[in-house]
């Protein structure tokens, strides 16, 4: 059995050598790692289906979440992470 993880031989010129690449895109979100940062708020404040209508309802969520994983060596992150939202929203 031969299991492939998207790795494609290519060749460097002349040299001979070669080197194995991905075959991801280069805009894939697994290389733009900020993407995958504000999704994480967003899958929290629009769990189960949740729909907020006013900018006030979305303002109130961000204040509420709780137990994000982004702190860097203490609780700021989490709370520069929440202005950051609040920023983008006024």
């Amino acid at each position: 059995m031969r299991l492939s993880i998207g790795l494609r031989p290519v060749s460097l010129g002349s040299s001979g050598k070669n080197i194995n690449v991905l075959s991801w895109p280069s805009l894939s979100s697994y290389l733009n790692p900020i993407e995958n940062f504000w999704g994480i708020p967003a899958r929290k404040i629009y769990a189960e289906g949740k729909q907020l209508r006013t900018k006030e309802q979305l303002q109130a969520a961000i204040m509420k979440w709780d137990g994000m994983s982004i702190r860097s060596g203490s609780d700021s992150g989490q709370i520069n992470a929440r202005k950051g939202y609040l920023k983008l929203l006024s």
